[in-house]
């Protein structure tokens, strides 16, 4: 008996359901066909396309074929049927196949419409594409002025000034790919100034020209072993009195090349990936002067402080006697030293005793 309830309650409920489920239909159909009093008018109903689709999804194509049929032997068909049968053609008593979602809704040209939103993608604004690959090489400009003289004042080498700035050059650029702004560099340049300051000529053993290849006319036999001592002892240091000219421009040009290059590159580096991380939507900025008035001042905030990152690095770079920049001028030193001793050989001087 539990058992027959069961399948009796089941029963009830499947009946139920169906129940609701007619009415449903009932009520889509309803909607669906025209009105009665329509049906019994001609052309009414079928001059209206929509009126014959809506029949047509509901009760069949052979159903509206029979209708239109019976219109036209009354003489009341006007030009739906030719429309309908040209937009919604029927083979085999099936309408074909749609290959877009509402074609069959749709003439040619709406078609061709159709197409062309769902395939086409929206037109990218006008600007130069962003290469993401790209590495701007920095170039590094350099401003060296005519030597000056003086026994008190030293060489100096600038850079990452007012005056003497890191500078760059970019644009806003176009990102397909994530359809949006990207900034671009184009170029970087680094300004700097060695200006060399060398002692008066009578400290140097060759005093002209200045690079010490000239005669040692300040080499004699009282002072040869005073100059090969002081240019030993300070080879990697500050002249007690001689000197080599070129010890100037290696130390000076270590500060430019070796020092302030290498930390402007990294740092330019580091802020060019940064850069690169900056982007803005197309529904932001709809030209690329519009993007340029927003990311143009963001790179040159990372730019810059960069720069002022490395300059910092820089000038805390040790410049003491013993130091990366007075080693460097060391081998000026021990040629123009090796060119002393062989100049005093070839005058006897060193076989000479003291009396």
């Amino acid at each position: 008996m539990a058992k027959a309830s069961v399948r009796q309650q089941a029963h009830k409920t499947s009946t139920r359901k169906r129940a609701v489920r007619n009415l449903t239909q009932k009520s889509t159909l309803n909607q669906r066909l025209p009105a009665a009093e329509d049906l019994q008018q001609p052309n009414t109903w079928t001059n209206k396309p929509q009126t014959l689709l809506n029949l047509q999804r509901t009760i069949g194509n052979r159903a509206v074929m029979r209708l239109m049929e019976s219109q036209k032997n009354r003489g009341s068909m006007g030009n739906a049927q030719s429309q309908f049968l040209q937009r919604f053609p029927l083979i085999m008593g099936q309408r074909q196949k749609p290959k877009v979602e509402g074609e069959e809704c749709l003439d040619e040209a709406e078609k061709s419409k159709l197409i062309q939103r769902e395939d086409t993608e929206p037109a990218l604004p006008t600007g130069p594409a962003w290469n993401e690959s790209k590495q701007t090489t920095p170039t590094f400009t350099l401003d060296k002025p005519a030597a000056v003289r003086s026994n008190t004042d030293s060489s100096t080498t600038q850079a990452a000034t007012a005056a003497l700035p890191t500078t760059f050059t970019g644009k806003a650029a176009v990102d397909a790919k994530r359809k949006s702004w990207r900034y671009q560099l184009d170029t970087i340049e680094s300004k700097g100034k060695i200006q060399i300051v060398y002692y008066t000529n009578d400290r140097y053993p060759a005093p002209t020209p200045t690079d010490d290849s000239g005669t040692l006319s300040n080499v004699t036999e009282a002072k040869w072993k005073a100059i090969v001592k002081d240019l030993k002892k300070n080879r990697k240091g500050i002249a007690d009195f001689w000197s080599a000219y070129q010890a100037e421009d290696l130390h000076e040009d270590y500060h430019w090349v070796n020092e302030w290059q290498k930390l402007a590159k990294k740092g330019i580096k580091k802020a060019e990936k940064t850069i690169a991380k900056l982007k803005i939507g197309f529904d932001k900025a709809a030209t690329a002067a519009d993007a340029e008035v927003i990311l143009k001042p963001q790179a040159t905030t990372i730019f810059d402080d960069a720069i002022k990152a490395a300059r910092k690095k820089w000038l805390k770079m040790s410049d003491s006697p013993g130091a990366a920049p007075y080693k460097a001028q060391a081998p000026a030193l021990d040629k123009l030293r090796k060119r002393v001793v062989a100049f005093a050989k070839g005058k006897k001087w060193d076989k000479k005793k003291k009396t």
